[in-house]
């Protein structure tokens, strides 16, 4: 049984947030990276979880390795290598701080930290606002679409309907996307801060006005014919030449949107089962046009 005096804490090793050692043989005994209201992030294009899994293979084979994710960071979206990873998550690491016997004020500190975190969580997951101004930015409407994102993988049970769920913050304000994949790019569904299933089209890739207009009128016939049955709201406005994506359309599935915060405007069971109708509607059929773009340089990945 090591005591605290056979490890080595070595912070930053090879980028990785914490690696501890074995004083005597200098092995790695156990990596952690840490994620707050951040997420996964590449290494030479290559996700975190599995750049550093290989790092950590080069000098010891088969160290444990745990990716913690605490606070939003954990909705945004699974690990990319999370069969290579211990995956922790906000609630059972807080198990784990609760499980520690100690009178450490530091340690203490963090339990109250994380157990408060825990609570704001579920109080947004309950619809409970009373302390919506404790929240950090625009976490509560992270947490909303996260949870929501989470209970529409449960109604899927498994089944692959083409979609990637992905939630992320956007610019400084700042805007909260749940964002499902670019399966049928230039073409894509979304869920911002106005609460709605957002169509919009991908036009970054195009550089003047004219083929712009084309792309947007070519998705406005294909979608309003393929989704009519939804009533989705037409978005008609006209386009700036330096747009860089279009909204087309959009979909009321349940939710609301009070002083810039989302909330459930309708039983969360109703909410999940129109946003999968839609989903596997469009995922199910064939994009508008056959175009060949970089996933690379599409928004959220990364």
């Amino acid at each position: 049984m090591k005591t605290e005096n056979d490890l080595h804490p070595h912070r930053e090793w090879k980028q990785i947030d914490l690696v501890i050692r074995d004083r005597e043989n200098d092995s790695a005994i156990v990596a952690i990276e840490m994620k707050v209201d951040s997420h996964e992030g590449l290494v030479r294009g290559v996700p975190q979880t599995i750049a550093y899994r290989k790092r950590l293979d080069e000098e010891t084979p088969d160290t444990p390795f745990l990716f913690v994710t605490l606070g939003v960071g954990e909705f945004y979206h699974a690990p990319h290598g999370e069969e290579l990873v211990e995956w922790i998550r906000l609630r059972r690491f807080h198990e784990a701080l609760k499980g520690i016997s100690t009178d450490d004020l530091f340690i203490e500190r963090w339990r109250e930290a994380i157990g408060k975190e825990l609570d704001l969580r579920e109080r947004c997951f309950s619809a409970d606002p009373s302390r919506i101004e404790e929240y950090r930015g625009k976490t509560w409407n992270l947490y909303l679409l996260g949870h929501l994102k989470e209970k529409l993988t449960e109604s899927l049970s498994g089944r692959d309907i083409g979609i990637d769920p992905f939630v992320y913050p956007y610019g400084s304000a700042p805007d909260t996307v749940l964002y499902f994949g670019q399966s049928k790019l230039p073409a894509y569904l979304e869920i911002n801060q106005d609460g709605r299933l957002n169509l919009k089209v991908y036009l970054r890739d195009l550089d003047t006005e004219q083929p712009k207009r084309e792309r947007v009128q070519k998705a406005q016939e294909y979608y309003q014919g393929l989704l009519k049955a939804y009533d989705p709201k037409l978005k008609t406005r006209k386009l700036s030449p330096r747009a860089k994506g279009r909204t087309i359309m959009s979909f009321d599935i349940g939710l609301e949107r009070h002083n810039k915060s989302l909330f459930l405007g309708a039983e969360e069971s109703e909410i999940v089962a129109k946003l999968c109708e839609v989903l596997e509607k469009f995922y199910g059929e064939d994009p508008f046009d056959d175009i060949d773009i970089d996933p690379s340089v599409h928004p959220p990945y990364f």
